[in-house]
């Protein structure tokens, strides 16, 4: 049987399908942008939560503190500084008053940037 006719039994749609030769198949690639959910602004007490310019940072929640609650962690791109913003608010409704940079060994924590 061809491939063609094993999708047409088993009811999956053709137009997903490119067929190249007799047994040869591939799936086509289907252009559609996936659902998003409206965006919110991280906001640092009463100000929009700001790293710094360029504005490329690279932003985690995980329980840094051991609250039960979710933290921001940012990595900075200029200066590669790592920042830490502990979650007064719920995971539900977050709320950060303030980030400090992460010490190691009294040292501010960096990592590569640029």
């Amino acid at each position: 049987m061809s491939a063609r006719n094993r999708l047409r039994r088993e009811g999956v749609r053709r137009d997903r399908f490119a067929f190249r030769g007799p047994e040869r198949l591939e799936q086509r690639c289907v252009l559609s942008a996936p659902p998003l959910l409206a965006g919110i602004q991280v906001q640092n007490g009463a100000a929009a939560l700001n790293v710094d310019s360029p504005g490329y940072s690279a932003p985690t929640m995980a329980d840094w503190d051991g609250d039960g609650k979710k933290d921001l962690i940012v990595g900075q791109f200029t200066g590669g500084n790592v920042w830490l913003y502990l979650n007064k608010g719920t995971d539900a409704s977050p709320v950060f008053n303030g980030g400090t940079k992460v010490l190691c060994g009294g040292v501010p924590l960096t990592t590569s940037y640029g």
